[in-house]
């Protein structure tokens, strides 16, 4: 049987002050799934690499959120991303790419809110003032 834990939105850039700041993680599992909004831009990379030393006999799967990209060129960052993580055993960045680990198959892709998919161009003006990267 495979144990796997799953962690999101952990917004490593609240915390830069904080060296040792990590957040919550299991204590043992064979995979963690880093669910996307983990950090910004290099930062993103800096965290999960942060985790992946804690947790040193963890497979990762990263997914990217849509804060990975914030202030960057999407096709940038997912190229660095892919080129840094290709250089490690246990840390498996996937965009529209899947990965197979203990005998299971593991997909990612970043998904972004479709405010206009009913055709209401109101329904995706409404949250431009809070959401940055419509």
């Amino acid at each position: 049987m495979i144990s796997i834990a799953i962690a999101s939105d952990l917004h490593f850039e609240f915390h830069q002050g904080d060296a040792a700041w990590l957040p919550p993680l299991p204590a043992t599992c064979d995979v963690l799934i880093l669910a996307g909004d983990i950090g910004v831009g290099a930062g993103a990379l800096e965290a999960v690499l942060k985790i992946a030393k804690a947790l040193p006999n963890t497979q990762i799967v990263w997914v990217a959120g849509n804060h990975e990209f914030y202030r960057q060129s999407m096709e940038t960052q997912l190229a660095y991303y892919r080129k840094e993580c290709a250089r490690l055993d246990r840390v498996h960045f996937l965009e529209n790419e899947r990965v197979d680990i203990l005998g299971y198959t593991f997909l990612g892709c970043t998904l972004w809110t479709g405010f206009d998919c009913l055709g209401q161009e109101e329904s995706y003006c409404r949250p431009g003032g809070t959401i940055f990267d419509q």
